[in-house]
């Protein structure tokens, strides 16, 4: 049985939730394989060489992938096709597949696409959107591809909020536990050198405003400790950390991206990883998947209550307010000062980790799902021969 998953775009990080699918499915013994348009020079540069067959082409705006849309469906092999994102470029692509071949078609939601655009003015995101009618990716597309969403076969959504919005099945971030296990990890680099000592705050993730980092830095200062190190990885692409009073800052450290095999190392260097995500529309429908990595690799966390990250952490991290730095560093001068709290809460998130959130333990769910799913199209198809 083979499956297809549907990237929206093969360059950018939704390919972190294609990959955590990808690996659920193999582990249930699927057949994967990856399609979709290529905005960039190759593959999401953390998953590049992944080990997983990709189809794409090159398309840099919405033109260029309907000139190659017919292509790429006769390409797709899946048995079951997985579009990952309400989009024209992987739910699109589904819709065409279903109706070209009658393939039973899962979409799986992971974002609030609509949400990313709420906090402007309304005539601001219609005059946005028809200025870039040539993205894919664009308001007036994702507004659009929302209705096509009860054309689904199956749904399965990231988060509570997005399962209460458009129903399905809840699939987290999972993540491979015996990958991101901190018994594995024989050296630390980022240890040595200049960071030798110092007590190493992390933030992992790809930076955006509503991941609150500006507060994330504000509590870096407020603490004013010279032994602290705020290392943020995947941070070096957001101008918003380039500011005149962060220039020169000996306590942050932008470390850019980095291949998705090495952060299991990055993460046990870390002394604190702190995801204060803001309470905007998007974020409130969004988990942060690297929530699950720190947990595996048990690693104390710091969160704001956003989401579901309240009951991701219950038992095993500290929640604080969004949007306020004094709390923030409170909580973090209080895991700095007591190791033994901090230890404590790190080993019981990777043990929660593998009991609720691991490959392990959510894949049940998907392949209960892909199985229930074939069995009604199989039946569907066995009526509509009857009828005839």
């Amino acid at each position: 049985m083979k499956i297809t998953l549907l990237a929206p775009d093969v360059s950018s990080n939704c390919m972190g939730r294609v990959y955590i699918l990808a690996g659920m499915l193999r582990q249930r013994n699927y057949q994967v394989e990856i399609a979709g348009p290529m905005s960039g020079s190759g593959v999401w540069e953390p998953l590049a060489g992944i080990d997983i067959p990709v189809k794409t082409f090159k398309a840099a705006n919405l033109p260029a992938f309907i000139r190659a849309l017919p292509g790429l469906c006769r390409s797709i092999e899946g048995d079951v096709i997985y579009a990952v994102k309400p989009l024209p470029t992987s739910f699109g692509t589904g819709l065409a597949v279903k109706m070209r071949r009658g393939a039973p078609l899962i979409l799986d939601i992971d974002d609030w696409e609509k949400g990313f655009f709420l906090t402007q003015k309304p005539w601001r995101r219609l005059l946005k959107g028809i200025l870039k009618l040539g993205r894919p990716h664009s308001y007036l597309y994702a507004a659009l591809m929302e209705k096509f969403i009860p054309l689904a076969d199956a749904l399965t959504a990231a988060s509570s909020f997005l399962q209460r919005k458009y129903g399905g099945t809840l699939i987290p971030h999972a993540r491979d536990t015996d990958f991101f296990n901190p018994d594995r990890i024989t050296s630390i680099p980022l240890r040595s050198g200049k960071l030798a000592g110092k007590k190493i705050i992390m933030f992992l993730g790809t930076p955006r405003p509503h991941k609150g980092l500006a507060d994330l830095v504000k509590a870096i200062k407020l603490l004013n400790d010279p032994n602290i190190t705020l290392v943020i990885i995947g941070a070096a692409e957001n101008e918003r950390l380039r500011q005149p009073e962060n220039a020169g800052d000996a306590s942050i450290i932008l470390l850019g991206k980095q291949p998705f095999s090495a952060v299991p190392s990055f993460l046990a260097a870390a002394d604190l990883v702190v995801l204060p995500q803001q309470a905007e529309p998007c974020s409130r429908a969004q988990v942060p998947a690297k929530v699950f990595d720190a947990m595996a690799m048990a690693r104390p966390v710091i969160a704001t209550g956003v989401s579901d990250l309240p009951e991701i952490l219950d038992g095993c991290g500290v929640i604080v307010p969004p949007g306020d730095p004094h709390a923030l560093a409170r909580q973090i001068n209080l895991l700095l000062q007591n190791k033994d709290l901090a230890g404590a809460l790190g080993r019981a998130a990777r043990r929660k980790c593998i009991a609720q959130y691991s490959w392990k333990a959510v894949s049940g769910a998907l392949d209960n799902l892909i199985r229930n799913l074939l069995k009604k199209h199989r039946c569907g198809k066995i009526a509509s021969l009857r009828s005839q």
